[in-house]
């Protein structure tokens, strides 16, 4: 037969085979699209709750540890406030010699100073900000008063 002839069997009106072939060929190509959608769609949803997950995870972990250390400073601050020659006010070498070895001590402070109850600072580490009025932000106004 010649090649004319062998398409002519295959011809999908004429043959039966051709037609089954066709079926079968398009029923699992059909079939192939749709399971590759389907564990495309499952992979992608799985891949969302583990993100998810993860972040919820890395999120928990994070508030643990900030709520940790701001516990340990807020007790740090208590003790502090707790100690007389903090609170007597005619100390401030005593007063300064016990905020510069707590810097030492926890290099996690950048500075540390205290405070009247208008904003002045009375006592700092490295004597910075000492007299200047820290009540407003950006209101850093060098007043060597110092009212107690």
């Amino acid at each position: 037969m010649t090649f004319l002839g062998r398409l002519a069997q295959l011809n999908p009106s004429r043959s039966l085979q051709a037609r089954l072939g066709l079926a079968t060929a398009g029923i699992v190509l059909l079939l192939s699209i749709l399971l590759s959608w389907l564990v495309g769609y499952t992979t992608s949803i799985q891949l969302q709750n583990t993100q998810g997950q993860s972040l919820a995870e890395l999120a928990y972990q994070m508030t643990d540890k900030l709520d940790r250390g701001m516990f340990e400073r807020y007790r740090e601050i208590q003790i502090l406030a707790a100690l007389p020659s903090i609170r007597d006010p005619n100390s401030q070498a005593a007063r300064r010699s016990l905020l510069e070895e707590l810097q030492s001590t926890f290099p996690d402070y950048a500075w540390i100073g205290l405070l009247n109850a208008q904003g002045t600072v009375l006592t700092s580490t490295g004597g910075i900000l000492e007299g200047a009025n820290v009540a407003l932000p950006g209101a850093c106004t060098q007043s060597r008063e110092a009212d107690y």
